[in-house]
């Protein structure tokens, strides 16, 4: 208990950098606006948060690269600061970070932002502003927010060949048949190089987390395995245990289709039979 009259030293607020290739109003989806709302509730909570983003992306996406800027930012509450990041190559600059996953052209402009120091640099979708090269720029503590597979699958969602789950590597072959183009870094150990000093390699990260025969012995007889799907399998599970006999997931994934469709069906406005 402080002494009566004695201050009470004044805490200073947590200063949070969030790197994103997409945020509103340059964002084509979910994700974007996920980003945001979760921006808006950091700094509703004394944060200050500092927002880095790749216009040129969106640009790209849009295929307005010769319009003459992307649009303004939106307003954003007392705390929050946008960098909108933007060259006059845009093309070349996106492209350039697909193939190399590296942010060749901004690096410099991350870096300067980066540099005034955070104690939280919080990763979302880095596919465009600076794929696995950016996860080694600025110090503190790094956070990274998978919205989906984009980090281990080219096609970002482990359906390979658009037909089938994905239980081993054919990237090359899948990324063709999905008619995208082929980004030269997957080919490389760049992704392990890039995160070794902040992030477990993909096998450092199986022998610490994943759910292996000898994790699972550990569990209650009775315990089962659930997943959504698709699994990645080496990566967070082991095969023998996703289908071993306590494994319900291919039961939960039928279901979960079941249940989507039920949903829609009433969402487009069917009526129960009498």
């Amino acid at each position: 208990m402080n002494a009566v009259g004695a201050s009470t030293p004044a805490v200073r607020p947590l200063r949070v950098a969030i790197v994103t290739t997409f945020y509103p109003p340059c964002n084509f989806g979910g994700d974007g606006r996920y980003v945001q709302s979760f921006v808006h509730s950091l700094a509703r909570r004394g944060c200050e948060v500092e927002v880095i983003y790749d216009a040129d992306a969106w640009r790209m996406g849009k295929g307005i690269l010769h319009s003459p800027s992307p649009p303004l930012p939106e307003p954003e509450p007392p705390g929050v600061t946008v960098h909108q990041l933007q060259s006059r190559w845009p093309l070349g600059s996106t492209l350039l970070t697909h193939q190399t996953g590296r942010p060749i052209v901004q690096r410099v402009a991350i870096e300067a932002i980066l540099a005034k120091g955070f104690d939280v640099i919080h990763y979302h979708n880095i596919s465009l502003v600076g794929g696995p090269g950016v996860l080694v720029l600025g110090e503190g503590i790094k956070l990274y927010t998978a919205h989906e597979h984009w980090l281990v699958c080219p096609t970002h969602i482990l359906w390979r060949h658009n037909r089938e789950l994905c239980t081993g590597r054919e990237c090359l072959r899948c990324v063709l048949n999905y008619r995208r183009p082929p980004q030269l870094w997957r080919h490389t150990s760049l992704l392990e190089r890039q995160g070794r000093q902040r992030f477990p390699s993909i096998k450092e990260y199986f022998r610490l987390f994943g759910l292996t025969r000898d994790r699972m012995a550990l569990a209650a007889p009775d315990a089962v395995i659930l997943h959504p799907g698709p699994i990645n399998r080496g990566v967070e599970i082991a095969s023998d245990v996703a289908d071993g006999p306590a494994s319900l997931i291919l039961d939960q994934v039928a279901a979960g289709v079941a249940v989507r469709m039920a949903v829609l069906y009433l969402l487009l406005g069917a009526k129960e039979s009498a």
